[in-house]
């Protein structure tokens, strides 16, 4: 760094960057003159594929009217602009790139123009021309930056959008009876109700028509009779790798859409919002869930993400082995929460992850994606409204919420879409289960709530789902309280290690949505790093605590993640490439002794027992862990001392079972987001 050449004319932030959520900045200053000019000198539109350009453009004023023949999509136009020197332009928070950057033009949208010396000048755009785009749902124009966050539309009532009357309910679907898990009557002897409790919504008019999804998967099939994907909103990153391979079928994807959005039209099974419009990403090469990392980026990359409401990863995968996110993982994901639909947030929904059958770990603990602040982490119910702990489902404090998906604990597969391949008799499966199943439904209800309320950040979106759940009894574990309700701060927020905060219903979140205050602005607090912790000793807790006393004006906790460095000693383990350790116990305690169990040593050195422990394996080469806790949802205790406790199992019983020795624990800190 002493050898770059850096231009002061603003102040620069001078950041140490390692893994994301690394704190460490100091703001340079240099008093060399800056600019006060945030004039719009020139703005011009296009389509987003350049095809479509304006047919005249006028500044008036700080008014800009452009003009676009009839019957343009203006859901989807590319602004070329010309600012000042050492200005940029916004629209809310977002910075705009002039021929980069597309925006929904469909209402007047505010362009802000930061000068040099920060003073701004808001410029409204006007266009005129008639939309032609499928989307009925018409985002407002997005908030500028000196605009206080604004109720949802109308006023004070919180309106939804009017959709028109659905006849899904007497549309015969051949195998909507048995999707026990859209309406359980008690059918494969299920227990009436455990359900997502979509009809009521599919009642007043809401299929999520006009709400884009984009499915992170196996390619779809444009020729599904039963699926409306059009051929153009199909990406596929291995496309050298056919779809009906006969060694590896690339299906699951065409599982996963049916489950989200089969059509209502007397042919075979019916989606949770048949009405919208699927976008697919084909990112799992020879059903390989480890290569998927970069084309996952790539896809959420993509230019229509401003559009996606909604993002289905399917894709959690059933391993012990931690993988970190990457750099450019993390920076995509970012991009997609805060540039996403239309600068909304896309909402990421991604499965958990099944139980290795191997190992017998619990995979959510590892999980690449449930361990990002903004991911609903969804993992399985079964049809008696258990929660399933393994083969078909992981627990862990990183769940947001639990969906059905399998009958029961010993199986029962969902009806779905499957590939059209040549010598196939059917188009159609009983073939999913497990967290794959049970996050497309997750999906499908978040395009339902999009449909009608369009105004909602992904952060409303996902408290929504959380305060609606359905607080399902379960013979394990025991719900805990977390905080208070958003929505109710006089009631009680609970959380359960196997089911977040309960089971998805998508006519409550509907209902609480019409009432929802949103959210303030999220805010980041950061903890200085902890002292060193040696936890060599075996069956005995260690314990090592920071004070915590920079809140930055947080009192509604909405995640807490931890972020630690494990140094191990491989003495047991059979692969000497990677440590796994497991018969542990590891938690966070906050301010008002409210406890979070990452991992927990629930066995006794049994082969059942083990199958139900928290596993974690770190490769070689891999020490730096970050987890997320959900637990602490509502809690408004920050300030003050956080512990961090750990307890590992005795020798004999890790030497049986190749268990790894932890020795230290360094550089453990906090980062706490709410508001």
């Amino acid at each position: 760094w002493r050898k770059s050449l850096v231009v002061f004319t603003l102040p620069i932030v001078l950041a140490a960057c390692g893994q994301a959520d690394t704190n460490t900045a100091e703001e340079a200053n240099q008093s060399t003159a800056t600019s006060s000019d945030k004039k719009l000198k020139a703005f011009d539109l296009a389509s987003s594929n350049k095809v479509v350009k304006s047919l005249s453009v006028k500044i008036s004023g700080t008014h800009v009217a452009v003009t676009f023949p009839t019957k343009t999509a203006l859901t989807s136009l590319i602004a070329t602009f010309q600012l000042p020197d050492q200005a940029i332009a916004k629209i809310g928070n977002v910075v705009q790139e002039s021929g980069k950057t597309i925006n929904d033009f469909t209402e007047p949208v505010t362009y802000t123009i930061v000068a040099g010396d920060q003073s701004q000048q808001n410029y409204q755009v006007t266009v005129n021309g008639q939309s032609s785009s499928d989307n009925n749902v018409k985002p407002l124009k997005p908030a500028t930056t000196n605009t206080p966050t604004q109720p949802l539309k109308p006023a004070t009532t919180n309106t939804p959008t009017q959709s028109p009357k659905s006849d899904a309910l007497t549309i015969q679907d051949p195998l909507y009876k048995d999707q026990w898990y859209l309406k359980n009557t008690g059918q494969f002897g299920g227990k009436a109700g455990i359900d997502i409790n979509v009809e009521p919504v599919w009642k007043q008019g809401y299929t999520g028509k006009g709400v884009k999804i984009g499915v992170l998967d196996d390619p779809l099939q444009s020729n599904h009779p039963d699926l409306k994907v059009l051929q153009a909103n199909i990406v596929d990153y291995y496309s050298a790798q056919p779809i009906c391979d006969t060694d590896a079928p690339r299906a699951h994807g065409m599982y996963v859409a049916g489950l989200i959005a089969a059509s209502a039209n007397n042919i075979g099974l019916r989606g949770v919002a048949f009405g919208a419009t699927l976008y697919s990403y084909g990112v799992i090469e020879n059903n390989n869930s480890q290569s998927f990392k970069a084309s996952v980026a790539q896809a959420l990359n993509r230019t229509e993400h401003r559009q996606i409401a909604v993002y289905n990863g399917s894709i959690g995968g059933s391993n012990i082995t931690y993988e970190p996110i990457t750099t450019a993982m993390y920076q995509a994901l970012e991009r997609v929460t805060s540039d996403g639909f239309h600068g909304k947030g896309s909402v990421l929904v991604f499965a958990a992850g099944n139980g290795d059958l191997i190992r017998r770990g619990n995979s959510s603990l590892t999980a690449l994606w449930s361990h990002y602040y903004a991911t609903i982490a969804v993992n399985t119910v079964d049809a008696l409204g258990h929660s399933v702990e393994n083969l078909g489902g992981s627990g862990g404090v990183n769940l947001w919420l639990g969906s059905p998906s399998r009958r029961g604990f010993s199986g029962g597969k969902m009806p779905t879409t499957s590939t059209i391949c040549s010598g196939q008799s059917s188009y159609f499966e009983m073939k999913m289960n497990a967290t794959s199943g049970a996050t497309p439904l997750v999906t499908g209800v978040v395009a339902l709530l999009r449909e009608a309320y369009p105004e909602l950040t992904w952060r409303d979106v996902k408290l929504i789902l959380a305060e609606s759940a359905s607080k399902i009894t379960d013979g394990g574990q025991q719900w805990q309280k977390t905080g208070q309700m958003y929505s109710d701060p006089t009631q009680e927020q609970k959380y359960h290690r196997y089911t977040g905060f309960g089971l998805v219903n998508a006519s409550a979140a509907l209902e609480l949505a019409k009432s929802w205050k949103p959210l303030p602005e999220m805010k980041t607090a950061f903890s200085l790093q902890s002292s060193n912790l040696d936890v060599k000793t075996r069956n005995q807790w260690h314990e090592s605590s920071l004070n915590f006393n920079n809140a930055q004006g947080i009192t509604f906790i909405e995640s807490v993640t931890l972020q630690m460095e494990l140094v191990t000693e491989k003495k047991y383990a059979a692969d000497k490439k990677s440590a796994c350790l497991s018969q542990w116990d590891l938690e966070l305690v906050s301010p008002d002794q409210t406890k979070s169990a990452f991992f927990q040593a629930n066995g006794k050195g049994n082969d059942l027992s083990f199958a139900f422990q928290d596993t974690i394996c770190l490769k070689e080469g891999t020490n730096q862990v970050r987890l997320i806790s959900n637990s602490f949802l509502g809690s408004s205790s920050i300030a003050g001392q956080w512990k961090l406790r750990i307890r590992q199992n005795d020798p004999e019983t890790a030497s049986k079972y190749f268990i790894d020795l932890m020795t230290d624990i360094k550089n453990w800190k906090i980062t706490i987001r709410g508001h």
